[in-house]
C-alpha cells in the first residue's frame, strides 16, 4: 500500500514540474510578444515584469531540477 501511494506522489509530483516548466515559459514567451506588438505603455510594462519574475522562476525551477538529476520538458 505505501508503495503505491509512493508511485502516485511521484506522478503527481512528475505532472506539476512539468505543468510548471510548460506554463512558465509560455508566460514568458506569451509576455515577449506583448512588448513587441503592444503599443499601449501599461500592457508593455507589465509584459517587461512578467517577463523579468517569470524569467527568475524558470531559472530557479532549472537549477533545482539540474540539482536533483530531474528532466524539465523541453518545448510545449
Amino acid at each position: 500500500m505505501a508503495g503505491a501511494f509512493r508511485n502516485g506522489i511521484e506522478r503527481e509530483s512528475e505532472a506539476l514540474r512539468s505543468k510548471a516548466a510548460i506554463g512558465g515559459k509560455a508566460e514568458v514567451q506569451a509576455s515577449q510578444l506583448a512588448l513587441k506588438q503592444s503599443k499601449s505603455s501599461d500592457v508593455r510594462a507589465f509584459a517587461k515584469r512578467m517577463v523579468a519574475d517569470h524569467g527568475k522562476a524558470n531559472a530557479q525551477l532549472n537549477q533545482i531540477a539540474a540539482r536533483k538529476g530531474i528532466k524539465l520538458p523541453v518545448e510545449q
